[in-house]
């Protein structure tokens, strides 16, 4: 945050370097706690300070979940400080602002930022996975024969839900 004087000249200090420094009214969080900035001001009367205090809060735990989604499902992503807001940086993804729900809306990256009541923020990027293509193929085949099915995309798995089929 920047403090600033109407009162050109002096010279800005902290009370508590390892919890904040200032540096031209330009105060920068170290760590989180308290701290008194101060700007002196010598002139003929002598040395006048000003000081203002400052909280220093601390960042939200790091988000957690799955970061990616494919298109048109759902990831939910956590964060154990309580009591912030989820948001999105673009329309890849809709986010619930108080549930951690990522719905995935199109393919692309989307950086999501969870926002405590003090402002302070942490950020993760979700990435949003095309749907695969339809498979293909004749979908019905007789007992004891083969069928050829197929997926404009390369490099998938394929996998039967039961054993009523065998993929090869």
């Amino acid at each position: 945050t920047t403090l600033s004087n109407a009162i050109g000249g002096g010279v800005w200090s902290s009370s508590n370097t390892s919890v904040a420094t200032v540096s031209g009214g330009v105060v920068t969080g170290v760590a989180s706690g308290n701290a008194t900035i101060s700007y002196a001001v010598t002139n003929g009367c002598g040395t006048a300070y000003a000081t203002q205090a400052v909280t220093v809060n601390p960042l939200p735990a790091s988000i957690g979940g799955t970061l990616s989604v494919c298109a048109g499902l759902t990831t939910t992503l956590t964060d154990a400080d309580a009591g912030g807001t989820w948001s999105s940086s673009n329309g890849n993804v809709t986010v619930g602002s108080s549930s951690g729900v990522v719905t995935g809306v199109t393919a692309g990256n989307s950086t999501i930022t969870y926002t405590l009541p003090t402002g302070c923020i942490n950020t993760a990027v979700v990435t949003v996975n095309p749907l695969p293509a339809a498979i293909g193929g004749t979908l019905s085949v007789c007992a004891g024969l083969a069928t050829t099915l197929t997926d404009a995309d390369a490099g998938g798995t394929w996998s039967s839900s039961n054993g009523n089929a065998t993929v090869g």
